[in-house]
Parts: structure tokens; sequence; C-alpha cells
């Protein structure tokens, strides 16, 4: 309850406020830095199985083509991490859920996207 209070995500379902939480406790152990919770959020219809993807370009998250462009012209080289969450409320694992993630990750790097809304995941590049 403290993060959603300190976060402001009261109006927020109980389950999009979850996501946000594992998204925050993940992706700040990699990246320190105060972030978007709307930026790394893909949680929704046709999402692949990701509740999260975050994008590390030297150490730094990015969102866009753009943002990687300016490491790549500036820096000339590129250190690059992806992290990809999916949150689960469940107390055991779902062998179908863990395959249905796999398959998204893996699909975000097709170069065509099998999903009823790619534009959800695809929004993140």
């Amino acid at each position: 309850m403290d993060f959603v209070e300190s976060h402001n995500l009261a109006e927020q379902e109980e389950s999009k406020a979850f996501e946000h939480l594992i998204n925050y406790c993940v992706i700040s152990r990699e990246h320190p830095e105060n972030f978007d919770f709307e930026a790394v959020s893909v949680g929704g219809p046709g999402d692949l199985a990701l509740d999260g993807i975050a994008i590390l370009v030297n150490d730094h998250l990015v969102n866009t083509r753009e943002e990687v462009d300016f490491f790549k012209r500036t820096l000339r080289r590129l250190d690059v991490r992806f992290l990809f969450i999916q949150s689960k409320t469940a107390d055991k694992f779902d062998m179908g859920d863990i395959g249905n993630f796999l398959f998204g990750v893996r699909a975000f790097f097709s170069s065509t996207l099998a999903s009823p809304n790619p534009q959800i995941v695809r929004r993140k590049w």
C-alpha cells in the first residue's frame, strides 16, 4: 500500500498497480534513477504476456530509436540490455504462462509480431 500511495497509484486497478510495483522493483535494480511507469508498462490485451519492457543503452533507460541513435553518434558504442517483465499474483508457476512469456520475448525481436495488438509492445520500439 505504501508504494501505491507514494506513487499516486490509488486510482489504478489493483492488478495495474501491482504491475507497476513489479516493474519498479526489477528495473530499479538495474537502473536506480527515477523513471516513468507508463514508459516501461506494456501490459494489457495483446501484450504478448509481457507487462514491462525496459531497454538500457549505456546504462540509460531509452524509449525511442532517436535516443539510441544519440548514443550511437556520440559514443560510437552501444552496451544494450533488455529487461522483460511478467507479473503474476498466483501462488504457483504455470508452465503455459512461462511459455507465453518466452514466446513474447522472442516475438519482440521478430520482424513481424504475432499478436492481436502488436502496437502495445511495438510502442517500446
